[in-house]
């Protein structure tokens, strides 16, 4: 799919887009219309809005691929630098080395939690029924998807606890509004 805004304005915006978009979902799949026109207008609404957010989602993914790709290349430029110099590897991370470890890790996690917010709100939409009935075999499955994913998203907090926010993100805390649709 083209590129979203996450792509275009870096992974803060995209991070605010995909929330206010699963936000958006989730009330135009509370909405029952009963006029058969509205009916429609609201499920032409309902896909171009799933439309976005698997544009999103993608660009999202595109991106995380892309910093850790980043992530490999620097390193490897850091060593063949050294090695070039006739400096010995550090036998102890440097200063720099960790704190650029550090914002790495940081903006990974950001743009998985990303991810998990999404996976948990369609399972949300899907658990409460606003996608129509589900067998429930069906059902069992997703609720064991949907415990995975929340145990994710617990996990991605408990390492975002740890490695902070990466400092060219606007927080907006995606993980919170995640916790909430699980409530």
């Amino acid at each position: 799919g083209a590129p979203g805004p996450a792509a275009a304005s870096g992974a803060s915006d995209g991070m605010g887009v995909l929330a206010l978009l699963l936000t958006e979902l989730d009330r135009l799949m509370r909405a029952g219309e009963a006029d058969p026109e509205k009916k429609k207008i609201a499920l032409r609404k309902r896909r171009i809005v799933l439309r976005r957010i698997e544009s999103e989602v993608e660009s999202i993914g595109e991106e995380t691929g892309r910093l850790i790709r980043e992530f490999d290349e620097e390193r490897k430029r850091r060593k063949r630098k050294r090695k070039a110099a006739g400096e010995a590897a550090p036998t102890t991370p440097t200063v720099e080395d960790t704190a650029r470890e550090r914002e790495f890790l940081a903006e990974i996690v950001q743009e998985l939690c990303q991810l998990a917010v999404a996976l948990n709100g369609a399972m949300s939409i899907l658990s409460r029924g606003y996608a129509g009935d589900m067998p429930a075999e069906q059902s069992d499955v997703l609720g064991i998807a949907l415990r995975s994913s929340n145990r994710l998203a617990d996990l991605l907090e408990l390492l975002r606890s740890r490695v902070g926010l990466p400092s060219t993100l606007t927080p907006v805390d995606v993980l919170a509004i995640a916790a909430a649709e699980r409530t």
